[in-house]
């Protein structure tokens, strides 16, 4: 998976290359090219990926392992605050808190919605 330090390099390269197309965009208007204008539509179609990548760059997208939980599958998510989880119904007591915080963890990232309330 890729790292939040590869997508700044990355986002480094693609402005490079935008600011590349900028010029080559800004010699085809000086020249009058007839691809002078598609170059326009390149050039900000660069600058949004510049965008996207620079975006990615900041936000982590990696989620924490936490010990001992098992398998889970999400059974329903009202897009809110709530979401139903399904575990094997042979598993622990402290396998299933283990469980519940990883899920937690995982759709309810903390400082989203504050202190999420695990519970069965």
């Amino acid at each position: 998976m890729l790292s939040t330090a590869d997508f700044f390099i990355y986002t480094q390269w693609m402005a490079i290359a935008t600011l590349v197309a900028a010029v080559v965009t800004g010699l085809a208007f000086l020249f009058q090219w007839g691809i002078r204008f598609r170059l326009v539509g390149i050039t900000g179609f660069m600058g949004v990926l510049v965008g996207g990548l620079f975006a990615l760059s900041l936000a982590p997208f990696s989620h924490a392992i936490v010990p001992g939980s098992t398998k889970f599958s999400l059974v329903y998510d009202n897009g809110g605050s709530q979401l139903v989880i399904a575990v094997a119904p042979d598993i622990t007591e402290t396998q299933l808190t283990a469980t519940l915080q990883q899920a937690s963890d995982k759709f309810f990232p903390t400082g989203a919605w504050g202190e999420p309330v695990i519970g069965c």
